[in-house]
């Protein structure tokens, strides 16, 4: 059962006067054609990195700008050849600052390539992972790479469904698998892990609807435990979750449920400490498509926001769910005019959460960069607060906070990246 709080019986609390960018750079060269949105990463020790695509006459390359404590971007940098077909990519900085990347090259049957740097060096150096087709992605393990792949094979069985996590103390050493799963068919995967004590989940949805992990870390993995069941003939759409310093954490999970009639989209949702999972729950239905994302305070508080549609018009929805509640109780977000979209959630140093999202208007035909405050004590909304400022474009992508309550936001204004710091 979920709860609602509507826009009607919420009392407005003040709004931060400090919820406010400030210092913008453009990273992206001026004689680039374009850019994939931004990957964004950072450390505790104040290193931060943005990871994107850029193109020039129809060609694509990763592009990198960094920037240490002494508060100072690097020019970009190009890390793969211009001919390159780049299908994905994702980046990682550890405690240390050592920057990992990792892309697949659709040219080259998937590919998936690994950049490493480590503090002091001037040069990646580069392997590659895997050719397999089915590779599901990578976690991080301590710092080295995981690679996640499925296998189908046919054996006395029938058709088997192998789930494996290749673990690499180096990328120079030979892999040592891990079998998670068997005769399962592996729907969806997802990997997360914390940067403080290398705990890592892997999740995937059986072919009986069942949603099941395996928590570990370095090479230890727990046997495959089912944390509870999905509507019959449902596929999943995207997961999304996060693991603190504590080892707790939220998994949401957006699926579309084919009742023969209609395909009906829904989001499910999990809070879990230590490995042990509360019971998963619907939170709500996820027309748009896009979502979740969530966030987890260290009082064990979480947050999901993700798009939905109301009128055909795209709208930001929202659920929480306190440490001391059951269940996730549903609140309306104050949306704008026009459509609203990309809605990305954290959570403040006083445990309080922080939604940026992108509203963008067909008359007079602009983008526009928003935020808004969730207190967890008064359980209500500040008013909001419209963080970009320049006319153009945007397309809002990422933003952290540090425990003094600021951060950094990335977004493209018309196709170039850009970053600012942010304020609350």
């Amino acid at each position: 059962m979920i709860k609602y709080l509507t826009a009607a019986c919420l009392s407005i609390v003040t709004c931060l006067s400090g919820f406010h960018i400030s210092n913008p750079i453009t990273l992206t060269a001026p004689d680039l054609d374009g850019a994939s949105p931004p990957k964004l990463a950072y450390n505790n020790a104040g290193d931060i990195a943005i990871l994107w695509k850029a193109t020039i006459n129809n060609k694509e390359a990763l592009q990198l700008s960094a920037r240490s404590s002494d508060l100072t971007w690097s020019e970009s940098e190009t890390l793969s050849p211009w001919e390159e077909e780049i299908s994905g990519f994702d980046i990682h900085l550890d405690s240390k600052g050592a920057t990992s990347i990792w892309w697949k090259n659709a040219k080259a049957k998937e590919n998936l390539q690994l950049l490493q740097k480590s503090p002091g060096e001037i040069d990646f150096q580069s392997y590659q992972l895997s050719s397999s087709l089915l590779s599901k992605g990578i976690i991080l393990l301590n710092g080295n790479f995981a690679q996640v792949t499925s296998s189908l094979t046919f054996s006395s069985k029938g058709l088997t469904n192998l789930l494996q996590i290749s673990e690499y103390s180096s990328p120079h050493l030979p892999p040592l698998d891990t079998t998670l799963s068997e005769d399962q068919s592996a729907l969806n995967l997802a990997y997360f892990v914390s940067n403080y004590r290398n705990n890592c989940l892997c999740t995937w949805i059986d072919h009986n609807f069942s949603l099941n992990y395996s928590w570990g870390g370095d090479q230890n993995w727990s046997n495959p435990v089912r944390i509870g069941s999905l509507p019959e003939n449902s596929f999943s759409l995207k997961t999304a979750g996060i693991i603190d310093q504590k080892g707790q954490g939220i998994l949401a999970i957006s699926i579309q449920v084919d009742n023969s009639e209609e395909i009906v989209p829904k989001i499910f949702a999990t809070t879990f400490s230590e490995g042990v999972f509360s019971p998963l729950l619907e939170v709500g239905n996820n027309e748009y498509g896009v979502g979740p994302n969530c966030s987890i305070n260290h009082f064990g508080d979480a947050f999901i926001v993700w798009n939905s549609v109301q009128n055909g018009i795209a709208i930001v929805k929202a659920a929480y769910k306190l440490q001391n509640q059951e269940e996730f109780t549903m609140i309306d977000m104050q949306n704008l005019r026009g459509d609203n979209l990309f809605p990305k959630v954290r959570c403040t140093s006083k445990g309080d959460f922080v939604v940026i999202w992108n509203n963008h208007r067909e008359s007079p035909g602009e983008q526009s960069v928003w935020g808004n405050l969730f207190s967890t004590e008064k359980q209500t909304f500040s008013p909001l607060t419209k963080l970009s400022t320049k006319k153009g474009f945007h397309l809002f992508t990422d933003f952290f906070l540090t425990e003094e309550n600021s951060g950094l936001i990335t977004w493209m204004i018309n196709d170039l990246v850009q970053v600012a710091d942010l304020h609350l």
